[in-house]
């Protein structure tokens, strides 16, 4: 029977959790201070609402909100915690309300620019072991979304597997055509269907016991539906697509993180936007193979458009890259470019602009000592 959210929640909230259950590891023990080893004041973040936190740790699930030095102290969006980040948090016996005063160090992140004209990165999660792309076999299928995600994973320190989901809709056939040239994913790729089970156990193999996984995808291509199949249970919400266009509702409105015996893992909502917010070198790491054939131009510097003697125009031409492979590459690139160029001159703004506050406060100190 088909838990509520509410139900899901409550039962959560009585769980208490040790800390190799959450995904803690040497990696964040080293962080702590030698005081702080011997009893770690530490919780995983499995929920952010609107700046409310909700912390699992050995005492169960609490919800705190950050410090006021920790607030003071951000510079931008991404230095506050997000979904999958460890914090050193505490709680007063009287209230209800836990206190983050430190975000511990990420050993993984996923992230995409803000939407809009923001150069803010927005986080996606953290300290995550496997980022699982899902596209479905219908009208939402992309290659171009496919290779998106796989710019934003390289350096991420987390590994990509691509989930073909919705298998059942399609023939061998048409599958191939889906499959044509996976190579240059250089990734796992699992044909999956969330009703049949197809390609669960195959997918569910990929992974180690403590590992913590995060599901990307558009809306309606069953990120949370194969979440329930691995967790066993009907935990993360599911809803129906339209059938005219294969799109589907927002069902996921959040990222959360939900935990089985054997797996971590966080959903995300459905992204319609996905700015790059990586550098040139990760966008030429996901395309190495138009990289490797770049090598081989006449100028080093060769843009790959009308230069003679160029090994990539060659190669397109005689069908060993796909154009439109080749289009999505120089479309990332462009884009990143952009990217770094504003993100620098943003930081550089936040930078003048705290050491101006810094300035004001000593101006004012010691007009205060003034006789």
């Amino acid at each position: 029977m088909k838990k509520s959210q509410e139900t899901a929640n409550s039962s959560k909230a009585k769980n208490i959790y040790s800390l190799p259950q959450l995904g803690w590891s040497e990696y964040f023990h080293i962080s702590l201070s030698k005081e702080e080893r011997e009893n770690p004041p530490c919780g995983r973040i499995a929920l952010t609402q609107r700046g409310m936190y909700h912390v699992l740790s050995p005492s169960g699930r609490s919800q705190a909100v950050v410090s006021g030095s920790f607030r003071h102290n951000c510079l931008s969006p991404s230095d506050f915690p997000t979904t999958g980040d460890w914090v050193i948090w505490s709680m007063e016996a009287d209230s209800s309300v836990g206190v983050i005063h430190e975000v511990l160090p990420r050993k993984s992140k996923i992230s995409r620019k803000g939407a809009g004209a923001t150069s803010d990165e927005q986080l996606i999660a953290t300290n995550i072991d496997w980022v699982v792309i899902v596209t479905s076999l219908d009208e939402n299928f992309s290659r171009n979304r496919i290779e998106r995600y796989l710019a934003i994973c390289q350096g991420s320190g987390a590994k990509p597997v691509v989930v073909m989901n919705k298998a059942d809709l399609t023939n061998k056939h048409q599958a191939n055509d889906y499959n044509m040239n996976h190579e240059s994913f250089r990734c796992p790729i699992v044909f999956t269907s969330a009703i049949s089970g197809l390609g669960i156990p195959e997918l569910r193999s990929l992974f180690a016991k403590g590992d913590t996984l995060t599901f990307v995808g558009s809306s309606g291509v069953g990120k949370s539906s194969l979440i329930n199949e691995l967790l066993g249970d009907e935990l993360a919400a599911i809803s129906e697509v339209r059938t005219g266009d294969s799109k589907g509702r927002h069902t996921t409105t959040s990222r959360e993180m939900y935990l089985s015996n054997d797996l971590i893992i966080i959903d995300t909502p459905g992204m319609r936007e996905l700015q790059l917010s990586i550098d040139e070198d990760r966008v030429k790491a996901t395309f190495s193979d138009i990289e490797t054939y770049g090598e081989e131009c006449q100028f080093t510097d060769c843009t790959h458009i009308h230069e003679p003697g160029c090994a990539v125009r060659e190669a397109i031409e005689g069908g060993e890259i796909d154009a439109k492979r080749f289009d999505n590459f120089s479309k990332q690139l462009r884009e990143t470019q952009f990217y770094e160029q504003r993100s620098s001159k943003h930081q550089s703004s936040l930078g003048k602009k705290k050491w101006k506050d810094r300035s004001k406060i000593i101006r004012n100190i010691y007009k205060d000592k003034e006789p």
